[in-house]
C-alpha cells in the first residue's frame, strides 16, 4: 500500500522529494523523478525501517523549484523578540556532491527580507507559538513562498554563529533564557553589509595535512575560519549535511557579491584544506 501510494504521488507531481519523517541533516533525503528511483528508495526504507531515521516512516513532498530560505526567531510570551531571515547558498542535499552548503544573512533593507519576516510572523501566529526558538525553512519562486518545515529549536551548523556576527544576537543564549523563563532582551546591532558562513566539505577519506587560517587567505572579506578538525586527524566522507571540516565566515556588501565570493572559495577550497589519502 505504501509503495503504491508513492507511485501515485509521483505520477501526480512528476518530481518529488522523499525523506525520513525522523531524519536530520539531509540523511536519507532523495530527489525522485522516476518509478524505478522510487522503488529503489522504498526497498532501502524496508531494509532500514528499524533504524532511527526511518522508524516513523517516510514523507513525500512535491519538488519545489526556487531559492531556499530560513528564518530564525526567539519568541517569549507570544511576542517575537528577535527574527532574522537568511538564505541557503545551495540545497543542503548537495553535501553529497561535496558542494559548499552554507547560510547568508540577508540585508534587512531588502524586499525579500521584509517579505520573509512577514511570512514568518504569519506562520508563528497560525501555530500559536508562545515561547521558544524557531527555525523555519521555506522556498521562494516567482509566484509565492512555499512552506517547507519549522522546528522549535535553534538552527544547527554555523547558523547561530553567523547570525551572531550579523546581528549581535546569540540565538543559543535566547533559547536558554526562554527555556529558563528569564526575560530575553536582544541587544541587536546590525553590521554594514552581510555575512555568510560556508561549510568546508569532507571531499575524501584521509588524513588532514594542512589547514589555512583567515590571516593566510588572500581573499578580501574572510572574517574567520573555524575548523572542527586538526592537522593529523583522519576524516571520512559525510553521511549528513552538518558533517564538515569547518566553516568559513565571509563579509560582503550585498548578496551578489557574497555569491561571487562563495563561488571563488568553492573553486579553490583545496587551498584551505589539504587531505592525503591513507594507505
Amino acid at each position: 500500500k505504501e509503495c503504491a501510494t508513492g507511485l501515485k504521488f509521483l505520477d501526480e507531481f512528476v518530481e518529488v522529494i522523499a525523506k525520513p519523517k525522523q531524519g536530520m541533516g539531509s540523511v536519507g533525503v532523495k530527489r525522485i523523478k522516476t518509478d524505478e528511483e522510487w522503488l529503489e528508495y522504498y526497498e532501502r526504507f524496508k531494509r532500514e525501517k528499524e533504524l532511527y531515521h526511518f522508524e516513523k516512516g517516510i514523507l513525500l513532498e512535491e519538488y519545489i523549484q526556487g531559492e531556499e530560505y530560513h528564518i530564525d526567531s526567539v519568541i517569549q510570551d507570544g511576542e517575537i523578540k528577535f527574527s532574522h531571515a537568511s538564505m541557503y547558498s545551495m540545497p543542503l542535499i548537495d553535501f553529497k556532491k561535496f558542494n559548499f552548503v552554507g547560510t547568508i544573512a540577508l540585508d534587512v533593507n531588502t524586499p525579500i527580507f521584509k517579505e520573509l519576516i512577514e511570512y514568518n510572523r504569519e506562520v508563528l501566529k497560525a501555530l500559536e507559538v508562545q515561547n521558544g526558538v524557531t527555525h523555519l525553512e521555506c522556498f521562494k519562486n516567482d509566484k509565492e513562498i512555499c512552506f517547507c518545515e519549522i522546528a522549535i529549536r535553534p538552527a544547527g551548523s554555523a547558523v547561530p554563529a553567523n547570525l551572531k556576527i550579523q546581528t549581535n544576537v546569540d540565538i543559543i543564549d535566547g533559547f536558554v533564557a526562554v527555556e529558563l523563563g528569564e526575560k530575553f532582551i536582544p541587544d541587536i546591532k546590525i553590521i554594514n553589509g552581510i555575512t555568510g558562513s560556508l561549510q568546508i566539505p569532507i571531499y575524501k577519506n584521509g588524513k588532514i595535512t594542512s589547514l589555512l587560517n583567515e590571516k593566510e587567505s588572500d581573499m578580501e572579506g574572510i572574517i574567520k575560519v573555524d575548523y572542527l578538525f586538526d592537522v593529523g586527524q583522519s576524516i571520512n566522507t559525510p553521511n549528513a549535511a552538518h558533517e564538515r571540516i569547518g566553516d568559513i565566515f565571509v563579509h560582503a556588501n550585498n548578496l551578489n557579491e557574497m555569491i561571487r565570493k562563495f563561488k571563488s572559495i568553492h573553486l579553490n577550497f583545496d587551498t584551505y584544506v589539504k587531505v592525503e589519502e591513507e594507505r
